[in-house]
């Protein structure tokens, strides 16, 4: 069955709150099996790295221009500035008041693939995170690593700033029916609520939900200087070597970020990868704090860079074009933001069916934004990718026979297009409205990353 439409979903109480609950890199630079180094606090994580991409192709101006399409009847999110105060009843120390958004409680469960359980079958109730467990705040480290290690469903509200160990190049990994939600004092602004520094694994868990978090990479400083360089890149840091600032991976299923904000990943910022499924990416922004100019695999030592610079490559959807991951690796992607600094991936994607509507690209300077991989299937609607944004579609320089695109209603309506010629892209199984290209920028502007 398909999902049922935003108007029923506000039919549920607000009490429905308590129902929102590394991808790697390319297999081919770093072996995908568990590094005894790497400290990782929960059950399951793989660290792994990602093979930068291959020369680039397929250039299109960018202009500032609008265009208008007709929608569909289905779903829709709305989000609103009003904020509810829950109080935390758990057992850990320290302040328990925690304000939260009233759009936790106004759209409970994701739209898109998250909800599904086939590719065929989807239902509302499919995500739930840690459901209707007892919440519990957390404000530091040691807090939030005793709640994840719990047994059975967690709702986690995460207050202030918790940072990992950088030079132990720590992770935490999150289990099964787990809600983590970003909350904080009414004074406080967003930017110190639920703030996260570090890296986040999600490996082989499902029905995972994070919202309202603002997610810092270690920014490479979970890796020393590349000394076995000289010339241009000596002493610079080897960010392709670091951690993904969030990784899914190992069949990890069911999972839905939303309203985050991730940024400076030192490798990726979000990589999904090694047959996960069924993930929705949604009003989140991807950025970097900087234009890095550390070394990648494109660079020639001691030469200088062929690339604007460094390793800025946001999200991987599959690491590898030999793995077996047909059939799995799909994800939605709705009213996400990728902003400042980002160099390329926004995704690019291998064998999953992935859907990207009404997002909002402005990343100036770049090398490309979505990339078509080996077996890929992307359909695109409703996107907008803003004055000084380089090859916003990229389809010729990792796909192979079986990979298909199809972009409709972009601006610049220049955009459009069908790859290969005559092909035809999947239909998402779960209902969706599409947003007027005209208010897309704006209303991500306003409302995207956490609140």
């Amino acid at each position: 069955m398909v999902c049922p439409t935003f108007r029923s979903r506000l039919a549920l109480t607000a009490a429905m709150v308590l129902w929102m609950g590394w991808g790697c890199g390319d297999s081919k630079s770093k072996p995908l099996v568990p590094d005894a180094a790497i400290p990782v606090v929960g059950p399951d994580a793989e660290p792994c790295c990602a093979e930068p991409d291959a020369a680039l192709a397929v250039d299109a101006a960018v202009a500032d221009t609008t265009t208008t399409v007709t929608t569909t009847t289905a779903t829709t999110t709305t989000t609103t500035s009003t904020t509810l105060t829950v109080t935390d009843t758990g057992t850990t120390t320290g302040s328990l008041d925690c304000v939260i958004p009233a759009y936790l409680a106004a759209q409970p469960t994701p739209i898109g693939w998250a909800n599904c359980t086939s590719a065929t079958v989807c239902a509302d109730t499919t995500v739930t995170g840690g459901g209707a467990a007892t919440p519990i705040t957390v404000s530091t480290l040691p807090e939030l690593t005793a709640a994840l290690a719990a047994t059975g469903p967690k709702v986690i509200y995460v207050k202030g700033t918790i940072a990992m160990n950088a030079t132990a190049g720590q992770a935490i990994s999150i289990s099964s029916n787990t809600t983590l939600i970003g909350c904080g004092a009414t004074s406080v602004p967003a930017t110190n609520q639920g703030h996260l520094v570090g890296s986040i694994h999600i490996s082989g868990s499902s029905n995972v939900v994070l919202r309202n978090l603002l997610i810092e990479g270690y920014n490479c400083t979970d890796k020393g200087p590349m000394t076995y360089l000289t010339g241009a890149f000596a002493g610079k840091p080897d960010c392709q070597q670091g951690l993904d600032a969030v990784s899914v991976m190992n069949g990890a299923h069911n999972i839905w970020f939303d309203h985050v904000s991730i940024f400076d990943g030192s490798d990726g910022n979000l990589d999904i990868t090694l047959q996960a499924n069924y993930v929705t990416v949604s009003w989140t922004k991807f950025s970097y704090s900087a234009a890095r100019t550390d070394y990648t695999d494109k660079d020639t030592p001691d030469t200088g860079s062929a690339e604007p610079s460094g390793h800025r490559f946001s999200n991987l959807v599959g690491g590898d074009d030999n793995a077996p991951d047909s059939g799995t690796l799909n994800v939605t992607w709705h009213h996400n933001w990728w902003g400042q600094n980002v160099l390329q991936r926004q995704p690019r994607v291998r064998f999953g069916k992935n859907h990207l509507f009404n997002n909002l690209y402005t990343s100036a300077g770049s090398s490309y934004c979505v990339g078509l991989g080996v077996s890929a299937n992307i359909r695109m609607e409703n996107n907008i990718f803003g004055t000084g944004v380089n090859k916003p579609i990229n389809t010729a320089s990792y796909s192979n026979a079986s990979s298909i695109l199809s972009a409709t209603g972009s601006s610049p309506a220049t955009l459009n297009v069908t790859y290969p010629a005559g092909a035809t892209v999947f239909t998402p199984p779960y209902l969706f409205t599409l947003e007027d290209t005209a208010t897309v920028q704006a209303t991500i502007e306003a409302s995207a990353g956490p609140k």
